[in-house]
């Protein structure tokens, strides 16, 4: 009887058992099935959520959700061109490159000078194959007022002759001075006057850019540099420079024949003398009356 009731407990219990167990594996199943549909409502939430947002393209081609997330490009100023107009070409002057460094400063120099005089010596090669001498006379400059002395009478007219011309840049005169014999009369005589080609500024003015200092030398006691070069008629051209003063003292214009030296002109201002013309020596005197 014992062994039937237990047997009928121990029964009882395992029946329990199962049904406990099959409550677990339903309540399992339950949450499992609960957990899969929360996850698949999720993700029908997510794909309806990125389906319906707008992506927006920026002007510097990122895509974002938001426009306010686009970065703003900077204003760029406005670039307005140039108009360009045919202008007409302008020929710059040539300039020739300036002779040595030595030579200039003695140019510069003789540009300078205000006061000097020297008496002029010339002569060129004649027809006759021979130099023949040129009008020789003093020349005085001071403080841009010039007068020229000659040794020989020049005739102005019939009957009337003058040695002196008195120039200031704009009018010059002639006159016969005291002693000399052109029959001084204190008259003086408005000329057409042209500036002598063989003052020390105009024979200056012949130095080229490419001119060559080939010596020194003395010239009446003074230091002077010996300059050559090719004139514009092809001629060779030898000039002596007073370093003190700047002025020239000597030009000699020359050919070669048969390996020989032709002098086809030769000027020499000689006496040379710096700041010893006075305003009395460019200066005619009033006694003198103008002839019209």
């Amino acid at each position: 009887m014992l062994s039937r009731v237990l047997k009928s407990d121990t029964a009882i219990k395992v029946n329990i058992q199962i049904i406990n167990l099959k409550e677990s594996i339903k309540f399992i199943y339950d949450l499992n099935i609960l957990t899969n549909m929360k996850l698949l409502y999720l993700l029908i939430l997510t794909v309806l959520i990125v389906g319906c947002t707008q992506n927006i393209e920026c002007p510097d081609g990122s895509i974002v959700t938001d426009e306010s997330l686009c970065v703003e490009e900077e204003q760029q100023p406005e670039v307005i061109e140039p108009v360009v107009t045919d202008v007409p070409k302008v020929e710059e002057p040539v300039t020739e490159p300036q002779v040595e460094n030595e030579l200039t400063g003695l140019i510069q120099k003789a540009q300078d000078q205000t006061n000097y005089k020297y008496f002029f010596v010339g002569r060129f090669l004649s027809e006759r194959g021979k130099l023949e001498p040129l009008p020789t006379y003093t020349f005085y400059v001071r403080d841009g007022n010039t007068k020229i002395r000659f040794v020989d009478n020049l005739k102005f007219a019939e009957d009337m002759y003058y040695n002196e011309v008195y120039y200031d840049g704009t009018t010059a005169l002639a006159s016969c001075s005291i002693g000399l014999s052109c029959d001084y009369n204190l008259k003086s005589y408005s000329i057409n006057y042209t500036e002598l080609e063989s003052t020390p500024l105009k024979l200056l003015e012949r130095v080229p850019y490419n001119a060559e200092i080939v010596d020194r030398k003395k010239v009446e006691g003074r230091d002077a540099i010996v300059v050559e070069y090719i004139n514009e008629e092809e001629n060779s051209e030898r000039m002596f420079i007073d370093t003190y003063s700047g002025l020239p003292v000597e030009l000699v214009i020359y050919t070669i024949e048969n390996e020989s030296e032709v002098i086809l002109e030769r000027f020499q201002l000689t006496k040379l003398g710096i700041g010893l013309a006075k305003t009395s020596d460019v200066t005619l005197s009033s006694e003198y009356t103008l002839l019209e």
